[in-house]
């Protein structure tokens, strides 16, 4: 304890240095002649010729030989005329109460003097950036779409997929999406046919499908997930789960085209 007090009373703050500080130590340390010019980079990690670099700036007479300079370039081939820089400005400040942005600027300026070739929007834009009369906005994202949350099937025939897929070329080289029916759950192939890419197509077969095997647990309104719902007489469960009616024809086709006015929509998409 007694160390560790004696050492806190004689406690010093880090000495705080910045790079243009240590350039003026590391040429005060060379005059001194007390130490060499490889000692001297050695000790602040630089090289020789960074050395005799800032010797030459010092030796130049400057007052602030220390400082950095810019590194950006003294001339630039590309670079904007002053005058084509003002004309655009001063179209900009012309409509102070409904300013132009840089793509009527240009069009406004070709349509005065077509004979100059005029930069670019992009270029325009950064000129009125760089004088002030624009102020970049943040863009915003759009945001992503997730989706209905949809709670998977978890028994056969509880839903059921269909798109054109599995395709194949033919032996001329044609190449065929056949219309491909699964089940979700069980990943059952219910149907694959080739059919036109059209409404009238898929309908078709659909309707051939919805006959031989039944409706799906999502799409049939006569079967309730979660409750227990009484069929109504004269149905009878088909083999695949889906219902069926010999009385009740009319009604079931119509769930059938309820059913192909939402599933034409998705395929044909």
């Amino acid at each position: 304890m007694i160390a560790l007090d004696s050492m806190e009373d004689r406690a010093m703050p880090f000495k705080e240095s910045s790079p243009m500080e240590e350039r003026i130590a590391l040429l005060r340390a060379y005059d001194t002649g007390a130490f060499t010019v490889t000692e001297l980079c050695g000790h602040y990690g630089i090289s020789r010729e960074t050395f005799y670099e800032w010797q030459r700036r010092r030796d130049s007479a400057d007052e602030y030989w220390f400082e950095d300079r810019s590194h950006a370039t003294k001339s630039c081939p590309h670079r904007t005329p002053a005058e084509i820089v003002d004309r655009v400005t001063a179209m900009r400040r012309r409509r102070r109460r409904q300013p132009l942005g840089p793509k009527k600027i240009r069009a406004q300026l070709v349509r005065e003097q077509p004979e100059i070739e005029w930069p670019a929007i992009s270029t325009i834009g950064d000129i009125l950036k760089r004088a002030n009369l624009i102020t970049a906005t943040e863009r915003q994202r759009r945001p992503m779409p997730h989706g209905e949350i949809v709670v998977p099937a978890a028994a056969p025939n509880d839903e059921w997929a269909i798109d054109f897929k599995g395709w194949f070329r033919t032996a001329d080289g044609t190449r065929c999406d056949p219309l491909t029916i699964t089940d979700t759950a069980s990943r059952y192939l219910i149907e694959v046919r080739i059919v036109e890419p059209t409404c009238v197509g898929v309908r078709r077969a659909m309707e051939r499908v919805f006959i031989d095997i039944g409706l799906p647990a999502a799409c049939d309104p006569t079967t309730d997930r979660h409750s227990a719902r009484p069929e109504p007489a004269g149905f009878r469960r088909s083999r695949c789960g889906g219902s069926s009616s010999a009385s009740s024809r009319a009604t079931f086709h119509r769930r059938a085209h309820r059913i192909m006015a939402g599933t034409s929509a998705c395929i044909g998409r």
